[in-house]
């Protein structure tokens, strides 16, 4: 133990300076600065508008549970575990939409255009046309 924690414990004035004036420095040789820290006034602020804010609160969104923050699974498996069952979710909702609406389409009878829906490779809309139409001619024979 050095002197000068020994007289720290002991609670005796320091009448030895301790910084010796030195900056440290970053391994890129900008100085060191250390992390603003919250004092109590910001804790103080900050309890403050929170209150301001409970107050006034609009009720637009849904406020989550307070009985799921004391599970004992970590927040950020709790967060993975609800976008897992959202995902799978849309993802059925999703099939289950382009299922129906594929076999009411057939079940109506609805023309199915055979055109190719691909990207246009050149040409221009009128010989685009004439092609298409010598296609579907070539197709009733």
């Amino acid at each position: 133990m050095t002197e000068a924690a020994r007289r720290r414990l002991e609670g005796a004035p320091d009448d030895i300076e301790e910084g010796t004036g030195k900056i440290r420095l970053r391994r890129d040789g900008k100085p060191w600065r250390g992390r603003r820290r919250r004092n109590s006034q910001d804790v103080k602020r900050d309890q403050l508008v929170e209150e301001v804010m409970r107050e006034s609160r609009l009720e637009i969104y849904d406020e989550p549970e307070a009985d799921a923050t004391n599970d004992d699974q970590a927040a950020d498996d709790r967060i993975a575990e609800q976008f897992r069952k959202e995902f799978m979710d849309a993802i059925s909702s999703r099939r289950h939409r382009t299922g129906h609406a594929t076999t009411a389409k057939a079940a109506k009878g609805a023309k199915v255009d055979d055109r190719p829906r691909g990207p246009k490779l050149g040409g221009s809309r009128s010989a685009r046309a004439a092609m298409r139409e010598l296609q579907e001619k070539a197709a009733k024979k």
